[in-house]
């Protein structure tokens, strides 16, 4: 009997053994691989999706234009900032009463009941934000002020949400509400407050998940309070961290409001263009590493929106085991730098100049460009009046600056508003007659004057006129009829075609060959008109008469005006101008003009500026000492132009090779030489003290006149 029992004992033994091989052999064998991805999947941590690192828009001396920078946020979980909010109270107010009627034995005071639920929670919250108001050292009332809005947002959800499905529920047409009258709508529709307010407190949000921003900290407050609550949870909370650090990034303009318009901004991005997050355990592709995700932000506007590609890089990926091992990753591509032609120190002067530091004592709407004749680089392009980029998206300051059209913030007047040029076309004009042999150095025009009985006709600005005018006469005294003249022998289609041909009417910087397309969008440049091929024979002939002297049908922008003085100075080699070192942008030179044309253009502008009755030389007169350099020093060469606006350009050339060519214009309605001019030496002398001229020898500021007489 015992052996047979042995013998039964031995099977199911052997048996039992049996299923526990088999059953081994096959998690070895065919069911490994699911168990082991399994086991490994429990070893591993969610992946983490390394944010993009923009690189830096730094200027011609490396100076940083905008950068990205580190930030900490002091971040407090809801289930801390709910014990400040008297909807929270409200509705467990409730529950206590449901509690006390549904108790067999007796049951507890509301006040016992709720500290027995809530009650070390709120000591510990209490205790919390005292200290964080001592060590963040602001006040109580500040902190909590925060945690109102909070609260007061995350019940605004809570409500939506919990109204939206209660329609649903009772089969009722959803009628969306305000935000401001959410709250009255689901009460009219839910009267009873004890159901509406489980209703509310019943609905769920990833945010109340999630660490909510109070304010930013500093590096080292973030550390403080990181080091003290990094590892402390809230009591009964089943561990949620009530105070945590969240880091981030900002990009930051250290230079505010200078070179705005060049600068740019970042902006949301486009809904079209956004994606969704893929799962977090597969690996995702570098085409999904370079998308878009909520949160994130693009170039709006100039080098910040033309070269977003370069600047934004790519995230990175990694992966870690239980142990914080690293199992795999993507590294982060970090984003290019680019380096501009502008000089941020001389853009800032110039921008001071513009908006006060002048004879005047006057803060001007207008333009500077100022362009480095041998290579084409635009060391300053300014335009007043300015916006802080740190500020921009400020309620308040993005409205008057997108939305003011008087003021025109968002313009940059330099390369995107039409102006017309006056009579610093003359000098392009001038160098295309003599080239194309519609006239020559002896060519001489009669100048009777201005004839006060005949209206809306172009004329000379001079009454008594100029007599028997060449072309030396015509540049220094800006004789509108020598260039009336030259214009209707000349012909209205030529004229056009060579004013193209100098850089009018037509986008003028050059970019990168990658960028060009975006450019227009980026910048907004503006080509200007001068299109009077196709109209009829006399409105053309006395479109070409205005236009022969900057007005009528002709118009362009700052930078054209200068980039023409620069074209004069070069010896009548056209260079388009370019705002972009790095990266870099490929250039051609193109003669328009022979050297020796140019020179007599030269030497006819120079008279503006030196000689008696020379339309500029009150605002250079060497015997007020407004002449920063002796001739030999520095050569200065300039044109003045009155329209609406008061225009001043020209170029200056030192004998080692340094030259550089300006156009200043600003929105007074009063001769160049009158306003413009003497703007333009107050450049021209922050030029010197930044190295691109040699250092002024002139008297210092205080003996500059108050006012310099009104001059055509």
């Amino acid at each position: 009997m015992f052996q047979r029992r042995l013998i039964i004992f031995i099977v199911l033994l052997v048996l039992g053994l049996a299923v526990l091989i088999t059953r081994l052999a096959w998690l070895q064998l065919v069911d490994s691989s699911r168990y082991l991805r399994q086991a490994g999947e429990l070893l591993e941590q969610s992946p983490q999706w390394l944010e993009t690192a923009r690189g830096s828009i730094i200027d011609y001396k490396d100076r940083v234009l905008a950068d990205d920078r580190p930030t900490f946020d002091l971040c407090l979980n809801y289930q801390l900032t709910r014990l400040y909010d008297d909807a929270f109270w409200k509705y467990q107010h409730s529950k206590y009463l449901t509690y006390s009627k549904s108790s067999s034995s007796d049951p507890l005071s509301e006040e016992e009941y709720q500290q027995k639920n809530f009650g070390l929670q709120l000591d510990q919250a209490h205790e919390i934000i005292d200290d964080l108001s001592e060590i963040c050292r602001v006040s109580r009332e500040d902190i909590q002020k925060a945690v109102t809005d909070i609260n007061e947002n995350i019940l605004r959800w809570r409500t939506s949400r919990a109204r939206r499905k209660w329609y649903l529920d009772y089969n009722k047409q959803y009628v969306p509400s305000h935000a401001d009258t959410l709250q009255e709508d689901f009460a009219r529709e839910v009267p009873d407050e004890a159901e509406r307010m489980k209703l509310i407190f019943t609905t769920n949000l990833s945010a109340m998940q999630t660490p909510q921003r109070i304010f930013p900290v500093s590096r080292e407050t973030a550390l403080l309070i990181e080091e003290k609550y990094g590892s402390v949870f809230l009591n009964n909370s089943n561990g949620i961290q009530p105070v945590v650090i969240r880091t981030g990034k900002e990009r930051i303009y250290p230079y505010q409001d200078v070179a705005c318009h060049l600068i740019g901004q970042l902006g949301p991005v486009p809904e079209h263009i956004l994606h969704d997050y893929p799962g977090n355990k597969n690996k995702p592709t570098l085409e999904e590493l370079a998308d878009y995700y909520p949160g994130d932000r693009k170039g709006d506007w100039a080098v910040e929106c033309l070269f977003e590609e370069r600047l934004r890089g790519r995230r990175g990926w990694v992966k870690y085991n239980i142990d914080r091992d690293r199992i795999d990753s993507i590294t982060r591509q970090l984003g290019e730098n680019v380096k501009l032609t502008i000089d941020i120190e001389l853009q800032k002067d110039i921008q001071h100049i513009l908006q006060g530091e002048n004879d005047q004592v006057e803060n001007y709407r207008g333009a500077a460009v100022i362009i480095d004749v041998p290579t084409g680089q635009i060391r300053a392009m300014v335009s007043v009046p300015t916006f802080d980029l740190n500020t921009y998206y400020q309620t308040d300051q993005f409205k008057l600056i997108r939305h003011d059209q008087p003021g025109l913030y968002w313009t940059n007047r330099a390369i995107s508003h039409n102006y017309q040029p006056g009579s610093t076309i003359k000098p392009t004009l001038l160098l295309g007659g003599l080239q194309e042999k519609i006239v020559t150095p002896n060519t001489v025009f009669d100048c009777p004057g201005r004839d006060p009985t005949i209206m809306n006709r172009p004329q000379c600005w001079s009454v008594v006129g100029h007599g028997e005018v060449g072309y030396y006469l015509a540049i220094k005294q800006s004789c509108n009829n020598y260039f009336i003249k030259l214009a209707e022998n000349w012909g209205s289609q030529a004229l056009v075609s060579w004013l193209k041909h100098t850089g009018f009417g037509r986008g003028l910087l050059a970019w990168p060959s990658d960028t060009c397309d975006q450019a227009e969008s980026a910048f907004s440049e503006t080509a200007g008109d001068i299109n009077l091929i196709g109209r009829t024979a006399p409105p053309a002939l006395f479109d070409l008469r205005y236009m022969s002297i900057g007005r009528g049908a002709l118009d362009g922008s700052v930078l054209q005006i200068a980039n023409s003085m620069a074209t004069i100075a070069r010896g009548g080699i056209l260079l388009r101008p370019f705002l972009v070192i790095t990266p870099t942008v490929s250039i051609a030179t193109v003669p328009i003009a022979s050297p020796e044309n140019a020179k007599l253009v030269t030497r006819a502008m120079q008279a503006v500026i030196y000689e008696i009755g020379g339309l500029a030389h009150r605002a250079f007169d060497e015997e007020l000492n407004l002449l920063p350099w002796p001739r030999e020093v520095v050569t200065l060469h300039g044109k003045t132009g009155s329209t609406e606006n008061s225009i001043f350009a020209g170029f200056a050339r030192c004998p080692d090779g340094r030259c550089l060519a300006w156009a200043v214009l600003v929105e007074v309605e009063a001769s160049g030489s009158d306003i413009a001019a003497p703007l333009a030496r107050r450049i021209l002398l922050a030029c010197a003290s930044h190295g691109y001229l040699p250092a002024a020898t002139t008297l210092p500021d205080s003996t500059l006149p108050t006012s310099i007489p009104v001059l055509q």
